[in-house]
């Protein structure tokens, strides 16, 4: 009686010996050799992407970043040498000043929307600079597209 017994669990503990272990990876480890298991490639890509998704974001933090722009101040040392009233009503008044190497414009509108300002040299809006402007109303702030 003893004897079956024996075999039979030498035969499963032979047989289970001879089964392949499956490796069971943690989330913060990569097997030495990720081909082998396409779950460790996928923790491969994901390592990749935060690598340079934290290069971008160690760029970004190092460039200097102006949250809010002071128009009264910037505007005190200008005078501005040029102006034009684009309607009949003076609701829109474009002032600018140039300098050798830039021209700073300043945009005055009596308006419930948005301005746009647009340069083309051909006189329509096909393929023109643009500048668009609005104040949100949630929060007063300024807008430029």
């Amino acid at each position: 009686m003893h004897l079956p017994v024996v075999l039979a669990l030498s035969a499963i503990l032979l047989c289970d010996a001879k089964l392949p272990k499956k490796h069971h990876i943690q989330p913060n480890e990569l097997p030495a050799n990720p081909t082998q298991n396409s779950e460790a490639m996928k923790l491969l890509q994901i390592e990749r992407k935060s690598d340079i998704t934290s290069r971008f974001i160690d760029e970004y933090r190092t460039r200097h970043r102006r949250e809010v722009f002071d128009a009264m101040s910037y505007e005190s040392g200008l005078n501005w040498a040029h102006s034009e009233r684009l309607d009949e009503n003076g609701d829109v008044v474009l002032r600018w000043v140039n300098s050798d190497s830039s021209i700073t414009f300043r945009m005055e509108a009596r308006t419930l929307g948005y301005v746009g300002l647009g340069f083309n040299s051909a006189g329509n809006m096909r393929g023109a600079d643009l500048v668009v402007a609005w104040v949100d109303d949630r929060n007063g702030n300024a807008r430029i597209l």
